[in-house]
């Protein structure tokens, strides 16, 4: 596919910034465009609290004050590595996030780059697939009859799970297109549940009535100056280090507050 758009529900199980476990609950919308595009917003009764994105320039999270004055944390995509992105206390790059969902694609079956590798599990149940990702080596778990991801794994530079997702296999549905292909109908998981253990984060997100029709998503819900009016944000913190003198080193920016996890 090479566009996404969905109505979402998400919960979340995280840690405040006392060690104290809490969970809260949003609506929202997963909108996507191949190949590095998306937004996925949090809302509540019909208002937009927080938003995840990126398009081809920049990636964001914004997070919209409760009497205005909303902040977004905002990075140049070029510069974007796993070791920034765990410094900025973001839990994934917004790109990484559409990999748990498993409907990027996977490399040609000739790609001879030797980081490909197919192999069955241990106990003979899945197709293990090993590729590259957008930031780092990715896991898939596959049914081996139905070929749908059962299982996401988003590795780190050692080849750790960084974050791991699951996908219910009775709850893929099909996805509404305009021209349905008669050899094909394209599915994607009805609900995922992704954790990432060094923080205690859960999320369980729930889609429903995908579609992948020529009009959704808008090209235009990816312009970030557009949605940093919309959500009237008044402080834009930059997650890269600022240029410096060419006689000084460049100052370091302080690392997203906890709250931003969130």
């Amino acid at each position: 596919m090479d566009r996404l758009w969905s109505r979402t529900v998400i919960r979340a199980w995280y840690r405040d910034k006392n060690g104290k476990e809490r969970q809260d609950q949003f609506e929202g919308h997963l909108q996507f465009l191949r190949p590095d595009q998306l937004l996925l917003t949090f809302d509540k009764v019909g208002n937009t609290y927080a938003a995840l994105g990126c398009n081809q320039q920049k990636y964001w999270w914004i997070e919209k004050g409760q009497e205005g004055g909303g902040k977004a944390y905002v990075g140049d995509t070029a510069k974007a590595t796993p070791e920034r992105i765990a410094e900025l206390g973001l839990p994934v790059h917004p790109l990484n996030f559409v990999e748990l969902l498993g409907i990027t694609p996977l490399p040609e079956e000739d790609a001879a780059d030797g980081e490909t590798k197919a192999e069955w599990s241990p106990d003979g149940q899945h197709l293990v697939v090993t590729a590259p990702g957008r930031l780092g080596q990715r896991r898939l778990w596959l049914d081996p009859v139905r070929h749908i991801p059962l299982r996401v794994d988003l590795l780190d530079t050692g080849g750790e799970v960084a974050i791991s997702a699951t996908l219910e296999p009775r709850k893929y549905q099909f996805v509404a297109v305009r021209s349905p292909r008669d050899d094909w109908t394209p599915v994607v998981p009805g609900e995922l549940e992704a954790v990432q253990q060094s923080d205690g984060l859960r999320v369980r997100m729930t889609l429903f009535d995908p579609e992948t029709a020529g009009s959704k998503p808008k090209p235009t819900v990816f312009d970030l100056d557009r949605l940093l009016k919309i959500l009237e944000v008044q402080q834009v913190i930059p997650l890269d280090p600022r240029e410096a003198a060419p006689a000084a080193p460049a100052a370091a920016v302080d690392s997203v507050p906890a709250t931003a996890r969130k």
